[in-house]
């Protein structure tokens, strides 16, 4: 006859014995040094009012007036930098208004859904190949 703690012993063993097998078995905690890194990141300093602008200039683009210099007087960074951006595209992200780094950077969700239209490409394109992660290293 088996006794309620002896159940309980076999249940844990299963449950191991499953966590091993498959990758979605229980999720470990995050180590310390993670979490320390985890915190700092969430400390980090909000965008500042030069950077919310930047997003109104993303929402309603100027033409570039010359070739490289922009309508606000920045000269435009090479997007082709960032992983899967070809020389076509970039160009044609040029022609949008997306010239510099800090602009792909603050993309919101609709801005990613308009360039991905432009250019052609499924949405899951840009966020597989991390073209915004790239860019906030960048600029």
């Amino acid at each position: 006859m088996t006794t309620k703690v002896s159940r309980l012993r076999e249940r844990r063993q299963r449950q191991r014995r499953r966590s091993h097998r498959t990758s979605s078995g229980p999720i470990p905690a995050p180590s310390a040094r993670r979490r320390q890194k985890l915190s700092q990141r969430r400390r980090r300093p909000t965008p500042t009012a030069p950077a919310r602008r930047a997003v109104a200039v993303v929402a309603a683009p100027a033409p570039p007036t010359e070739v490289g210099i922009t309508s606000d007087g920045l000269a435009a960074q090479p997007l082709r930098e960032l992983t899967g951006i070809t020389p076509v595209m970039e160009a044609m992200l040029h022609q949008l208004g997306h010239t510099r780094f800090f602009q792909v950077a603050h993309w919101s969700g609709d801005d990613v859904a308009a360039v991905a239209a432009a250019l052609s490409i499924p949405v899951q394109r840009i966020h597989d190949q991390r073209w915004i992660a790239q860019a906030r290293r960048r600029g």
